[in-house]
Order: C-alpha cells, then sequence, then structure tokens
C-alpha cells in the first residue's frame, strides 16, 4: 500500500534519496520497472491451452515523488459500464471501489451498483459478505462484497477483442487515511496471490492464468497484461514465497564490485507495485551510499529534509546500480531512478 516518499542528489543539487524509517531501515527509491528491463518475477510461463488471450489495461500516473508517485489503471463495472481509476497494487489482495455513503458524499467518482443490471450484493448466507481492512500505513476500508461485470480488452497478436466476466470485489463505504492524497483513484486493484485477489479469481475462472507483467513507464504510462506473454528477451527469477511476491536477491553491483552485504540480509525481498520506494536494511543502504560517493569522488551534504546532496553538473556522472536476483535475473538503476532534483522536494 501507500507509503511516504524519502531519498535525494544535486548541481541544482541531487538527492541521493534516503531517510530513517525507525532505527533499522533507510530508503532507496526504486522505480518498479520490473518488466520493462528483460527481466520477470514469477513462475515460468503456463502451458495450459484452456485459457484466453492476454487482457490489457492501460497505466497511468508518473514514478515521479513531486507529482503523484503512484500508478492506476482504468476498468470499467457493471452495465453499462462505470468507467473508475483504481490503484494497481501487487502489494494487496482485495480489489475494491469506491461506492455511496453517508460519510463519502463529496468523493468525485462512485461506483453505483444499483444503477447496474449486472450486479448483485454477495449472500451472506453462503460466503462472507462484508470487510473491514487495515493497510500497513494506518488506513483503513470497509464495505459489502458485491458482483458484477469486469468488461475489459484481450489481444492476441494484433487481434483486439472485448471481454466481460463476472468478478467479486469489494463495496466501499468507509475509508480511513486511504488514498487520500490521490483524488482522481477511486479504489485499489489487489493483484496479491491469494484466491481474493482479481488475478486469482480470473485463473479461477479459467479466464487467464495467474501471470501478469507490468511495465510502468517513466513518461507517465505503460500498460499491465494478465495472462502469459512469451518473450524470448525476458529472464526469470522465482517467487519463493505462496502468500507475497517475494523474490531472492542475490547482489548489488556498482561499477563492476559487489557491495560487501552478507548474502543473508537479500534472503527476502518484497515486490509490493505501489511503494513509493524501496527499502534496504540500513548497513546496506550506508554501503550503497558510500560506493555512489566513490564513483563521483565526492563526499555528501545533508540537504533539505535532512536528505544526502551532491553538488554535480549533470547526474550523468553518476553510476548505474545493478540488482541481481536468484536465476540470472537483474535489474538495472540509471541515475535518473535513484537521484531526486533539489528543487523538486522545495
Amino acid at each position: 500500500m501507500r507509503r511516504e516518499p524519502i531519498l535525494a542528489a544535486s548541481r541544482n543539487p541531487w538527492i541521493l534519496k534516503h531517510d530513517a524509517l525507525g532505527t533499522r531501515m533507510k530508503v532507496l527509491i526504486i522505480l518498479m520497472t520490473l518488466i520493462s528491463g528483460g527481466m520477470a518475477a514469477g513462475s515460468r510461463p503456463h502451458k495450459e491451452e484452456k485459457f484466453s488471450d492476454v487482457i490489457k489495461f492501460p497505466l497511468f500516473g508518473s514514478e515521479d515523488l513531486s507529482l503523484k508517485g503512484l500508478f492506476f489503471t482504468k476498468i470499467r463495472l457493471g452495465s453499462p459500464p462505470q468507467e473508475l481509476n483504481v490503484l494497481v497494487d501487487t502489494g494487496s489482495d482485495l480489489f475494491w471501489v469506491n461506492c455511496p455513503s453517508y460519510e463519502e458524499k463529496n468523493l468525485s467518482k462512485l461506483y453505483k451498483w444499483e444503477e447496474s443490471v449486472t450486479s448483485s450484493p454477495v449472500n451472506c448466507s453462503k460466503e462472507p459478505c462484508s470487510f473491514d481492512m487495515n493497510y500497513n500505513d494506518r488506513g483503513s476500508i470497509s464495505g459489502f462484497y458485491v458482483r458484477d461485470v469486469l468488461h475489459y480488452d484481450t489481444f492476441l497478436r494484433n487481434s483486439f477483442s472485448n471481454m466481460s466476466t463476472s468478478v467479486k470485489f469489494g463495496c466501499s463505504t468507509r475509508r480511513n487515511a486511504v488514498l487520500n492524497d490521490h483524488p482522481e483513484v477511486e479504489g485499489i486493484m489487489g493483484l496479491g496471490p491469494r484466491k481474493m485477489s482479481l488475478i486469482s479469481q480470473l485463473s479461477s475462472l479459467t479466464v487467464a492464468p495467474p501471470v501478469f507483467t507490468h511495465c510502468l513507464a517513466s513518461r507517465g504510462d505503460g500498460f499491465l497484461l494478465l495472462g502469459q506473454v512469451l518473450d524470448a528477451d525476458f529472464t526469470y527469477t522465482p517467487i519463493i514465497s505462496k502468500y507475497r511476491y517475494e523474490v531472492a536477491l542475490e547482489s548489488i553491483t556498482i561499477n563492476g564490485d559487489q557491495l560487501p552485504v552478507d548474502p543473508r540480509v537479500f534472503s527476502v525481498t518484497r515486490l509490493d507495485s505501489a511503494a513509493k520506494r524501496s527499502l534496504l536494511e540500513a548497513e546496506t543502504y550506508d554501503l550503497l551510499l558510500k560506493a555512489v560517493s566513490v564513483s563521483v569522488n565526492q563526499s555528501w551534504y545533508l540537504g533539505p529534509r535532512g536528505l544526502p546532496c551532491y553538488q554535480v553538473s549533470a547526474s550523468e556522472t553518476f553510476p548505474d546500480v545493478h540488482f541481481d536476483f536468484h536465476g540470472g535475473a537483474s535489474l538495472t538503476l540509471k541515475p535518473a531512478n535513484y537521484l531526486i532534483q533539489v528543487d523538486r522536494l522545495l
């Protein structure tokens, strides 16, 4: 779920994005462009023939923390279709949207289930019909479950089709500190591995296998694909947890040199598309900061908001940072992916 931003460097000072989180963690902002670099996290492609074509959703937003720092997609629910923006979140499972209530009259967009001829509240005598969920950032939501049709586009090679499937999702009638800073977003598409998530539902209905690909483009657009995508350029790293998207990070490399970190520190690395930043253990963060300072041949100074800064002419003087995962997959961060220009924080 949502996190607050934290690290930076600069000639207009650039801040090497950092901060303390409690006493154990410090922060490095890493864009979740997990697929666009030719790396895919997940199981090997499914060989089942019974699934339909790949489902495609557009992605909007920006990785720029001075703007939004999130990515969302547009969905269409009900008959006639009602269009809503939902945050794409691999760190949670519940798929929910805003619904009318006495407490939320000021919300710009709502899913009005009573106006859809294909909607129906979940039968409480057969399955849970209400929810009350807390997020890690202390936000919470509650409401009731509804079934209605989700409209989506599928494609195979250059052929596109419009399809719809009935799915179960949450109709939120109360929100507390969830998406308050993002009025343009009206819900969350939980893509976690548990059975209540949208991707698990579509898999159980044999609409798409439990595989997804997302590209979060720096220019503010991208795509989310649900289903099997075969690409010879992908290098896979396995998911090592049944209930979360966790992978094995093996090393961090700068200028060909690995950071001297105990491999046990990297034993579990969790992926969360809705997080604004990535977290490193404090000692690892300090080693990374030191390696960057050696590379640019200067020490950092304490800048705005207590962030470590560098005085440089351009971000290109900074090195690439390579995150190496089990199985040979590697994610390369360019300087723009881990630096923030100071004037964007002021």
